[in-house]
């Protein structure tokens, strides 16, 4: 029996009079029932984080690219796949010491491995081969628009950093003029960007003039560093991807300053994605999945049913994202960190949608719903036009009464409408947000 059926069993005990009733109860069983009312009571209080990743195969590789919701693209060594149907099956595209992807649109995309090897597609099946003239292995590949892109990499000490303006048929040679291979790469704009790398020392470099001059960022931390992703030119997050247990930094001054994060979780960490200056995820050891929606104040460790390492994690929207491993695919079509909670002990006798609070709100607002019936449960926004700008909850979910939170920080202000859908039921609200 689930704890939500063993919640309502005791409930239903106690609603029914049956402790007070049954003169025969010994003293066992009392203490018994005393301590299933303790654990429910304790259990009743903890917002839950319900589940927002679902695994949906078992062909995972080590990275990732999504350039819509139903395509996408992965590598490993020795092989790049692609998908067409949002994850779930895979075709096999090419071999390779492949290390790294990227793809701007859903025929254009990028592969990078070794030695020095970066492989080009214009037709989303086959690849290229653009010369580099090295031998060193090429980590991560990142490009801005289909003309403008960088790989970096290098192997122990030695930095390669390469940029392009035409798309790949020339690429030159950049450098930072420091040591230690670089992991990630990104940029916000034609000119200003970050990489991260190691191995013997943490090294963070940014350039602001398209990568002509590169220049050392200072952290306090001691570990290499595997993922940087940045919300804007003040405000990014970088993670560790090495033994020995969890590193997470911010900045929120362009990297001036790094300061340390934790979820609590000391497994390490793979790689990172931003999604705005308040929401993140990042992906590591054993199946790890944090998240934040309040800029990493609170990060928390979202449950999922894969104990493979994650080694990626990429969205094609602000709603849905993938998590990539060696042997396993996970997604999520609400953002993956749209917390919500069931708030309520009483099985409801209705479905039911509650006015958000606060309304009017700026950028942050909470929503209650009633679900009578298990079921699939959809609650979205909705623009003035009637376009969905945001996914709250989009999953099977028991009875109970929930709250959702809605994030509206990349929005406008005007009057938007939110709708709760179900087996039978569908009703919509209206909340304005001021800004």
């Amino acid at each position: 029996m689930d704890r939500e059926s063993v919640k309502r069993n005791i409930f239903l005990q106690i609603e029914n009079g049956w402790f007070f009733r049954n003169e025969k109860i010994n003293f066992v069983e009392m203490k018994n029932v005393f301590i299933m009312l303790l654990i429910v009571h304790f259990t009743l209080n903890i917002e839950d984080c319900i589940c927002q990743w679902t695994v949906i195969s078992t062909q995972g590789n080590t990275a990732v690219s999504f350039p819509s919701e139903n395509t996408g693209f992965s590598t490993a060594n020795g092989i790049t796949k692609k998908t067409t149907n949002g994850g779930y099956n895979w075709s096999s595209l090419s071999g390779g010491n492949l290390t790294g992807i990227f793809f701007i649109n859903n025929l254009t995309g990028w592969v990078v491995g070794y030695p020095g090897y970066i492989g080009k597609t214009i037709n989303g099946s086959s690849f290229t081969q653009q010369p580099t003239g090295i031998q060193d292995r090429l980590n991560e590949v990142f490009f801005i628009n289909e003309n403008t892109g960088w790989v970096v990499g290098g192997d122990f000490s030695n930095e390669v950093i390469f940029k392009t303006t035409n798309g790949g048929i020339n690429w030159t040679t950049q450098t930072s003029g420091t040591a230690n291979k670089l992991f990630s790469v990104y940029f916000i704009n034609e000119n200003t960007g970050w990489s991260v790398g190691g191995p013997s020392s943490p090294k963070i470099i940014k350039t602001t003039n398209g990568g002509q001059n590169w220049f050392m960022q200072s952290t306090t931390i001691s570990t290499p560093l595997y993922s940087v992703m940045f919300a804007n030119e003040n405000t990014g997050w970088a993670v560790a991807g090495y033994l020995g247990g969890e590193t997470i930094i911010k900045t929120t001054n362009g990297g001036i300053n790094w300061f340390s994060q934790s979820s609590g979780d000391t497994r390490y960490l793979r790689d990172c994605y931003v999604i705005d200056s308040l929401k993140a995820v990042a992906v590591g050891q054993g199946g790890k999945i944090i998240a934040t929606t309040n800029g990493g104040d609170n990060w928390s460790v979202i449950s999922t049913s894969s104990s493979v390492e994650l080694w990626a994690v990429d969205f094609a929207s602000d709603s849905v994202g993938y998590a990539i491993g060696s042997n396993v695919v996970l997604k999520t079509t609400n953002g993956g960190l749209t917390f919500y909670s069931e708030n309520s002990n009483q099985i409801p006798n209705k479905f039911g949608l509650e006015q958000n609070y606060p309304n009017p709100f700026n950028s942050m607002t909470n929503v209650k719903f009633k679900i009578a019936n298990a079921g699939n449960v959809s609650l979205k926004v909705f623009d003035l036009l009637g376009r969905e700008v945001s996914t709250l909850v989009d999953e099977k979910l028991q009875p109970g009464t929930y709250q959702a939170n809605f994030n509206a920080e990349n929005l406008s202000s005007g009057v938007y409408f939110y709708r709760l859908k179900t087996d039978g039921f569908s009703e919509t609200k209206k909340l304005l947000l001021i800004k």
